[in-house]
């Protein structure tokens, strides 16, 4: 018997696709580039395409949270907070253990900006936030 579980070829296309856009996005001094890869991942998540989520969670919430702080690009940040939002939808449990960083990050970016769509993205996500994660976490950090 064979015990070992394999995933299909076309979930490591997948895989390895996803892998390639998290590494451009991780990439700040090409701002056009960390666009298109945000911009990708986000149409492959509202379309159901992501389908990759225990292999990519952790580092595309990494890089989130890293965009969210440190990023200059305002669309790039509107970008992340609509990710970070559909990723608490569909995944609300793999956030509990991150809920204080998530909402300090998007905090953090409200903090920094001036853009008054980045505010609407900021209290769409924190709404978001504050109604699937926990309740309790979400008041200690209020």
């Amino acid at each position: 018997l064979n015990s070992t579980v394999t995933l299909p070829p076309d979930t490591f296309e997948k895989i390895q696709n996803v892998q390639d856009l998290l590494q451009k996005m991780q990439n700040a001094e090409n701002v056009e580039e960390q666009e298109s890869a945000i911009s990708t991942i986000y149409m492959m998540i509202c379309d159901g395409g992501f389908g990759v989520w225990e292999q990519c969670y952790a580092k595309l919430l990494l890089n989130l949270f890293e965009i969210l702080s440190t990023s200059s690009s305002e669309n790039n940040k509107k970008m992340c907070l609509r990710i970070l939002s559909k990723m608490c939808v569909a995944q609300a449990a793999k956030l509990f253990d991150s809920t204080e960083i998530a909402v300090c990050k998007v905090l953090d970016a409200a903090v920094n900006t001036n853009d008054a769509t980045t505010s609407l993205a900021v209290d769409d996500c924190l709404r978001t936030l504050a109604t699937h994660l926990p309740l309790a976490n979400i008041i200690n950090i209020a």
